[in-house]
């Protein structure tokens, strides 16, 4: 026991240099590693909020060109800039995004649909053919035109199975 108590070697001055030296590398290293995440996060971000945008103006003007009570306009439909908030004005924390749309027939009852979405680096595009179909008829819900009025009633067909 006495030699365990007379034993009071500790770290020498050269061993904590060393530690410390090695610590700071790690963390120097890691620190290095910040800058470049952050700037991938924020490409990350952009290009979702830009997809996001994109499937919000596909799915509006998809429905305009599946109504058959709508005309279609053919060619460029134009540019507008939204904001990611919705509101008309850019706020404090708000990014804009230029939206560009047009649409092409095919020939038929279809056209090409192309949307665009650009800020900065996040850029996105895509074209989907979108199909007109014909007004079908039910038994129990008659095809309407674009001069009837609403059905007063719930079909029953769409009642039909399970979702």
């Amino acid at each position: 026991m006495t030699g365990l108590l007379r034993n009071k070697t500790g770290f020498t001055m050269i061993e904590m240099v060393m530690a410390i030296a090695l610590v700071a590398l790690g963390v120097v290293g890691m620190l290095q590693l910040l800058p470049s995440s952050w700037i991938n996060t924020e490409k990350a971000d952009n290009k979702g909020r830009a997809l996001e945008i994109l499937q919000k103006e596909m799915e509006s003007t998809q429905l305009l060109i599946t109504n058959p009570c709508n005309q279609v306009p053919i060619g460029a439909i134009g540019q507008k800039n939204v904001t990611v908030s919705g509101q008309t004005t850019q706020g404090a924390a708000d990014f804009t995004y230029r939206v560009t749309k047009s649409i092409a027939s095919d020939g038929s009852m279809g056209w090409l649909l192309t949307v665009g979405v650009s800020r900065g680096d996040a850029n996105v595009s895509v074209t989907r053919q979108v199909i007109r179909q014909a007004n079908y008829k039910f038994a129990t819900y008659p095809a309407t035109t674009c001069s009837d009025s609403p059905p007063t009633q719930t079909p029953d067909f769409l009642y039909a199975g399970s979702y």
